[in-house]
């Protein structure tokens, strides 16, 4: 018998994991964590954006939850998404996927949740019932240590790990937002919204007051090796479009910060958003030419690279099924 989806009142947690390019193997590993994390009746949502193959994999080898490693109650549902672009998917997911649950949790698909984790910021967020997100820290990598404190010290919102509640998802599907298309800053961009209580027109910003550190939940990642072609091409990749979301950083902070327009008024695409930043602040940004010319000459290109791309992005999520899956259900039109 194949388990139902829990009614969207009754579901406490969902978790969704986003991924692209992530091995198989990779991908099955941070389901095994969550399954190790999660509660009994979890909603778990993968959306593998720009890769049909991986979503296919996936789905012949989890026709059963328990596949997984998942609790047996859990609902696995499986969304393949045809535009390779994380902002859009999470437009996506907000939109016309998200079932409903009091608590949801947004994963990368290549960390392994700690077993604690999950419950952790919940407990965070039971106890903070204002707030409207709560992050979790890192604890693995070179860059784990000063991240952590930047977090604790000055607040802000991790993307490998986070949380939203509710009221907070009902607050963004009524005002509308939407990450630009081929954004990269992604994770930034959500918490600089969530930092100015998602209103930069009328509130302050409180990044500390708005986003709880949870000091106690982190993760595990598996490290890259330079001897290995796709680790270093990905980490290539990486160092490029950091570079890319220098310029993306800018032009929220000149939106939100300097001109205090609504959430609402992010530009569809990134392209849009850099050209406009590019022309109402050129001082700033020929500064930024002038101290590295070649990582900006490089983030430009890649930003011409995406115009194209995201010009006609695929408009609904479909669900993957083998079988199908157990608790696949329709996205909402």
């Amino acid at each position: 018998m194949k388990p139902e989806l829990p009614p969207p009142d009754s579901a406490r947690w969902t978790i969704a994991i986003f991924t692209a390019r992530e091995s198989l193997e990779t991908l099955n590993a941070c389901l095994h964590a969550v399954g190790a994390a999660c509660r009994e009746d979890a909603i778990i949502d993968v959306v593998v954006n720009g890769n049909p193959g991986l979503a296919r994999r996936l789905a012949d080898e989890a026709r059963l939850p328990v596949r997984c490693g998942l609790p047996g109650r859990a609902c696995l549902r499986i969304w393949e998404i045809g535009l390779g672009d994380k902002a859009n998917a999470w437009n996506q997911y907000i939109a016309k996927i998200w079932p409903g649950s009091k608590i949801t949790y947004f994963i990368d698909g290549y960390v392994q949740p700690f077993p604690d984790a999950l419950q952790r910021i919940d407990t965070e967020l039971s106890a903070h019932p204002t707030a409207l997100a709560a992050t979790g820290v890192p604890s693995v990598g070179r860059s784990a240590a000063l991240l952590r404190e930047e977090l604790l010290s000055h607040g802000g919102l991790h993307g490998n790990l986070f949380a939203l509640p509710r009221a907070t998802i009902e607050a963004l599907r009524h005002i509308d937002f939407q990450l630009p298309l081929g954004l990269y800053r992604t994770d930034s961009t959500i918490g600089a919204a969530l930092a100015y209580s998602l209103h930069p027109e009328s509130c302050a910003w409180d990044p500390r007051g708005n986003i709880h550190v949870c000091a106690d939940a982190s993760w595990s990642n598996p490290t890259g090796s330079i001897f290995r072609w796709r680790d270093l091409h990905a980490q290539l990749l990486r160092v490029l479009r950091q570079q890319r979301g220098t310029l993306e950083n800018h032009a929220v902070r000149h939106l939100f910060s300097e001109l205090r327009l609504p959430v609402g008024a992010l530009p569809r695409s990134v392209n849009e958003l850099v050209d406009n930043w590019r022309r109402e602040k050129r001082s700033e940004f020929l500064h930024l030419l002038l101290v590295n010319p070649i990582a900006v000459a490089l983030a430009l290109r890649d930003l011409e690279s995406k115009r194209a791309a995201v010009a006609n992005p695929q408009r609904s999520p479909e669900a993957v099924s083998a079988e199908p899956l157990p608790g696949s259900a329709a996205p909402r039109q």
